[in-house]
């Protein structure tokens, strides 16, 4: 058995694409999209990220999400990719994601 001990890295998340598309064939229901989401991260870890994500919208405006974040990653001058899986929540103003290896 391997000791892995967890590690905390800051970093900031950027934005840089988001391409939605509505699902198909679901009228009279709440609204679920799909999007592909591209990022940057600086910090602590220097990542980009593409995402494809599953939205359900809410009529309040408040959304759900989950998903698959593929990372490319430099960290203490080593380099290598990983999957992260996403849940996450929109409160109609600010997105919070949890992340799962």
């Amino acid at each position: 058995m391997t000791d892995r001990t967890a590690e905390h890295v800051d970093g900031d998340f950027e934005l840089t694409s988001w391409d939605e598309n509505p699902a198909q064939d679901l009228e009279g229901t709440v609204k679920v999209a799909t999007a592909r989401i591209a990022q940057r991260i600086t910090g602590g870890i220097q990542a980009e990220t593409v995402a494809d994500m599953v939205v359900t919208y809410r009529p309040d405006g408040t959304a759900e999400y989950v998903g698959h974040h593929r990372v490319l990653r430099r960290l203490r001058g080593r380099s290598g990719s990983f999957v992260l899986r996403a849940n996450g929540t929109f409160d109609g103003t600010e997105a919070r994601t949890e992340f799962e290896r």
